[in-house]
């Protein structure tokens, strides 16, 4: 759930929360928007925590799996799952955070130099999101069963989250502020070629359709087949 909550919360960023702060309970609204803080963000520090749970276990996953004893096909498409929540991870933090530390591999907990490393760029984190969702795109299964995430599932959300930081990085250069430099017009097309590569996939796969009533999308008892539907939660 954590990689997806910017989806089901967006509405925190905008003015109609901060109109209704309490700076001493912050029991509701937010005073920071995404990536707008060039130190730090205090108020909350779930979005830290939680992603970074996230990011630990896909680490964990892509170190044991090329030691399990399973075909080439499934080691490659469980390590595309741990690359897509991987990525996913560090696109919900860049956002909030700007540049964040990467963390490669596991981390040791003893390790306090990796540990307390400096945070790395935006533009350096957003390229790491890009060749993980690409690794993902190329190696999950179209079908892995219902409720699963499948290559259609990484294709929409590579997409929109790489549309996202290669207009952020071209719009507002490597940070915000007057240290701020422009990005490479090769590394935004790059990633925006990333946003096109997410999306063909599904809009090439004859899958998906735009149409349904309001009943078919808000008010049936099971989204599964629905052409609308690329990815939903199950009550």
């Amino acid at each position: 759930y954590v990689v997806f909550s910017g989806y089901f919360s967006g509405d925190s960023y905008t003015d109609d929360f901060i109109n209704i702060y309490n700076a001493n309970t912050y029991s509701a609204g937010y005073v920071y928007f995404p990536t707008s803080a060039t130190t730090d963000y205090n108020a909350v520090t779930s979005t830290w925590t939680n992603n970074y749970q996230v990011i630990y276990k896909a680490n964990v996953m892509i170190e044991k799996i090329p030691e399990m004893n399973i075909s080439e096909e499934a080691k490659n498409h469980w390590m595309g799952i741990a690359r897509y929540f991987r990525a996913m991870g560090y696109s919900s933090m860049v956002k909030v955070y700007g540049g964040v530390p990467y963390m490669e591999g596991v981390t040791d907990p003893a390790d306090v130099e990796t540990l307390y490393k400096d945070r790395d760029s935006y533009q350096f984190v957003a390229e790491k999101i890009l060749e993980d969702f690409q690794f993902a795109l190329d190696n999950v299964r179209t079908d892995d069963t219902k409720r699963q995430v499948n290559k259609y599932v990484v294709g929409a959300y590579m997409s929109r989250e790489m549309l996202y930081h290669a207009t952020w990085l071209k719009y507002h250069g490597s940070n915000i502020g007057s240290n701020s430099q422009a990005v490479s017009a090769d590394v935004i097309k790059k990633m925006l070629q990333g946003a096109i590569n997410g999306a063909e996939v599904v809009m090439k796969s004859g899958k998906f359709a735009i149409g349904n009533t309001y009943t078919a999308l808000f008010a049936t008892d099971d989204l599964w087949n629905n052409p609308e539907i690329i990815w939903y939660r199950e009550y």
